[in-house]
């Protein structure tokens, strides 16, 4: 690829980087006269002062840097490597032919050893490379060869053009070590470690403290074993023992207490490097490395001395007769802790998956007779949620799904690749499906679940059970302990990944769900699917905390070898707004072409690429905003009713603001 061939389009980066606040922009700027120019980063959130790979505080989100970008004073958006996250970016300079597009032997060789994400540099004769893992103690760049490699301090560029298809940044940490004593030779001195404080606080007392701090919930967090909010386990793991090692002081007492944490597991005595040493003692290392701050008890108030009425008071306090004491009080941290002010105010407002529908980490139930189409509503929640298309007229929160088909999972797959034909959507990388059951009501295999889990791209912010019959295998419904037990995995789920559980239900004879009291009592909220002929209609039975949703009706629209649930036009939600390309789009054709528009003349007016504009116009039809004569790509598109009162909200709120 030659340098004037990489797009200056917006690049597609991976979901986990995007979500990180790490992003720079940056233009290039000549420091030296007749020296080649400089990529110069600055902080996204002005676009003004400089950005510092040492200063988080000059870096910004990912949108805040595009949205920089497109002001058209950069010339790109980078990333900035930190302690705090588990990547390192490997730079290979000059290895590209720009006439013949070859790969030099040297790069060649060590991409095939990482094969983890890899796209071209701006200049597009190099590579850039991501993976999960850390450096060795050692120098970082041999010019000689052409290759830089950084885990912190450093920001990379980012193209978005792909190499050869490596697009997803994978875990390599042995080859990442091989390819650094292989290709940069000895190495220097290690960083010396913070010196290590001798631990003066016992375990009990450390964890007290942590706990009680300004971040405390944080800590209890990840104490408890909860990954949510970081990207890997691994990033997690970092976390905590940085916690643990400024509360500490000691690097043998941070092991002890990680040992009896949540997050603890066999990786961490897995043997990571050529001298030895454990990921355990790596990722200690890293906590301790640099590290010159740590917490200092406070030393308490002189005593004042004894007023007279206090003095008295003592000596008659000598003179009484004591009653023998059989246990004295053990002082430990306690097992529970009173919030403060400051704390419950800090608490997260209730928050919305998909806006006055499904709360965000929430448990609840969709539950009805039998093809009643639970499984199809579910899945066409699932499946929206994972691409970030309208559902049911609201834009919900995109994030990863994971269904757990455990009653018709060939069913499920089938409605998988149905649901996928009709929205023109070729892949969803953010849906996953397990095609197999999970008795949850078995330790074991609910550790095992969570292992599954733990191994997606990251942490779902929906997960699926279908149904909960087959999840309580073993245990009976009707009965108040095994519900009451089941539904404690189900919220200890919840609480691990800070996510929305939602469990496919069937109904009793009576119409109700199935089951003892204690499953109602136990949801947030409760879907009644009814259907009648080829009209399906979700009812809201309950929900905490907010007002009921008023009914959702859909019809079945047969395709392929199965159907999908198509929601009739309702009215826009208070407040809510379409993203960014599908506003442009609606707006394109309600403004410019008020009497419709065909296919090609509506997607050039929009400067959307044509791959963009096929998502956006599936998700618009979805929500029932425009409609075609034919339903055919090439047709004449006209904006509905519900689309115009979304055009007319919108200039509306432009306007008030």
């Amino acid at each position: 690829m030659a340098a004037e061939q990489v797009s200056k389009a917006i690049p597609v980066v991976p979901d986990e980087l995007r979500m990180r606040q790490q992003w720079v922009v940056w233009r290039y700027e000549e420091r030296q006269t007749g020296k080649k120019p400089t990529k110069v980063p600055y902080n996204p959130r002005n676009g003004k002062a400089h950005a510092a790979s040492d200063k988080p505080g000059t870096w910004g989100t990912f949108m805040q840097a595009i949205g920089c970008y497109k002001s058209g004073h950069f010339d790109g958006v980078g990333y900035v490597f930190s302690k705090d996250d588990p990547y390192t970016g490997i730079d290979l300079d000059h290895c590209i032919d720009p006439a013949s597009g070859a790969i030099a032997p040297l790069a060649g060789q060590i991409l095939s050893r990482l094969q983890s994400y890899t796209e071209y540099s701006p200049s597009g004769t190099g590579l850039h490379i991501i993976v999960r893992g850390s450096l060795p103690e050692g120098r970082r760049i041999d010019h000689t060869q052409g290759i830089e490699v950084y885990d912190c301090l450093k920001y990379f560029t980012f193209t978005g053009q792909r190499y050869n298809g490596f697009d997803t940044i994978h875990d390599r940490q042995e080859a990442l070590t091989a390819i650094f004593h292989d290709f940069l030779g000895t190495p220097e001195e290690p960083t010396p470690m913070a010196a290590a404080l001798p631990s003066t606080l016992d375990d009990a007392t450390v964890l007290r403290i942590a706990s009680g701090a300004t971040d405390g919930p944080k800590f209890r967090a990840l104490w408890d074993g909860n990954i949510a909010g970081y990207t890997s386990s691994s990033e997690a793991d970092l976390a905590l023992c940085n916690y643990l090692a400024f509360y500490s002081g000691n690097p043998d007492q941070t092991d002890s207490l990680f040992r009896q944490s949540g997050l603890m597991r066999d990786k961490w005595d897995e043997r990571h490097r050529s001298d030895g040493r454990s990921y355990g003692q790596l990722t200690i290392d890293r906590a301790f490395t640099g590290r010159s701050e740590f917490y200092t008890p406070k030393k308490p108030e002189p005593t004042p001395p004894p007023t007279a009425f206090q003095q008295k008071s003592q000596e008659r306090t000598k003179e009484a007769p004591t009653e023998p004491q059989e246990h004295e009080e053990q002082k430990s941290a306690p097992r529970y802790r009173f919030l403060t002010d400051d704390e419950i105010d800090n608490l997260p407002p209730i928050d919305w998956l998909a806006k006055g529908i499904i709360p965000d980490r929430a448990v609840g139930t969709v539950y009805g007779e039998s093809q009643s189409c639970k499984t199809f509503f579910l899945l066409d929640m699932g499946m929206s949620f994972a691409t970030g298309q309208s559902w049911k007229g609201v834009i919900p929160v995109m994030g990863h799904v994971a269904y757990i088909a455990g009653e018709d999972p060939e069913g499920v797959a089938e409605r998988y690749r149905t649901w996928k034909h009709y929205y023109q959507m070729p892949k969803v990388p953010r849906f996953h499906l397990l095609d197999e059951n999970v008795p949850l009501m078995l330790t074991p295999e609910l550790l095992h679940l969570y292992t599954a889990i733990e191994t997606l791209p990251e942490t779902p912010r929906l997960i699926i059970i279908d149904t909960l019959s087959c999840a309580m295998v073993g245990a009976d419904g009707n009965n108040t302990k095994d519900m009451i037990a089941f539904m404690e995995v189900v919220k200890a789920i919840r609480k691990r990944y800070q996510c929305t559980v939602m469990l496919a239900h069937h109904k009793n004879k009576n119409g109700g769900e199935l089951g003892n009291v204690s499953f109602r009592n136990s949801c947030d909220v409760m879907i009644d699917m009814v259907r009648d002929g080829d009209v399906v209609s979700a009812k809201c039975e309950k929900m905490k905390n907010a007002p009921h949703f008023k009914p959702i009706h859909m019809t079945i629209q047969q395709h392929l070898t199965s159907a999908v649930l198509i929601a009739r036009a309702g009215e826009i939600v208070e407040g809510g707004r379409l993203p960014e390309n599908h506003t442009k789009a609606l707006l394109t054709l309600h403004d410019t072409f008020p009497a419709g528009a065909m296919y090609t003349q509506w997607m050039k007016a929009t400067g959307l690429a044509e791959s963009t504009f096929a998502r956006v116009l599936a998700a618009l039809k979805q929500a029932g905003y425009v409609t075609d004569t034919t339903g055919k790509r090439g047709d004449f598109y006209t904006v509905t009713l519900q689309g115009k009162k979304y055009s007319y909200y919108f200039h509306e709120s432009e306007i008030g603001a």
